[in-house]
């Protein structure tokens, strides 16, 4: 058992595993699934387009997201981008919709972005916080209040997201420029991504 156990462990030393790098954008394009409601956020005729899949519950989506709005009001013109809300699963498989009824909750109000740009922000998105953003932004409430108890957009966001899921878009953040995946890493910039020529 001792001789095997050597053998074994011997062998398994002399295993060398490189790790594979990724470019920083991908060269295949992706065909990104589309939604009748699109929202542009900056010049709809940008020459750049940024699709950004993220979460309300995830840390990291609001930092790139705070990016890429960011650049966009600093160079007027030059991007447009399209978000995609992808729902958090809880330790039951169950997803997690109650941000993105708000936020269309908030669209049917004309507050897409700004309900929007300020949510994603949030560490704790519940009600007491949505109830604050409502406020904030001088929402309808009566309205507001209505839409959360509305089953059919409830049954649309859960539609969505299985339709998400069955594509594979589960990652988050997940950035595309101009259809082509960005490998995010820790130390990757956006704002240096954008300043370059867009990609074709």
């Amino acid at each position: 058992m001792f001789l095997f156990t050597f053998s074994v462990i011997k062998k398994s030393s002399q295993i060398n595993i490189k790790p594979t790098s990724k470019p920083l954008i991908e060269d295949l394009s992706v065909i990104l699934p589309a939604d009748e409601e699109e929202h542009i956020y900056g010049n709809p005729g940008a020459p750049t387009t940024v699709n950004e899949f993220f979460s309300f519950e995830c840390d990291l989506c609001a930092k790139r997201h705070a990016e890429i709005i960011s650049f966009i009001e600093k160079n007027p013109g030059q991007v447009r981008l399209i978000t995609r809300e992808i729902a958090k699963e809880d330790w039951l498989g169950n997803k997690k919709t109650f941000p993105l009824l708000t936020l269309k909750c908030a669209d049917l109000q004309d507050k897409y972005w700004d309900f929007l740009n300020q949510a994603v922000q949030l560490r704790n998105f519940d009600t007491k916080t949505t109830e604050k953003l409502v406020t904030d932004l001088k929402l309808n409430t009566e309205l507001f209040n209505q839409c959360l108890q509305n089953n059919e957009y409830k049954n649309n966001i859960i539609n969505e997201q299985n339709n998400l899921t069955n594509l594979g878009f589960t990652e988050t953040p997940n950035i595309f420029i101009n259809n082509k995946k960005v490998n995010l890493t820790d130390d990757v910039k956006l704002e240096n991504i954008l300043k370059q020529v867009p990609i074709q």
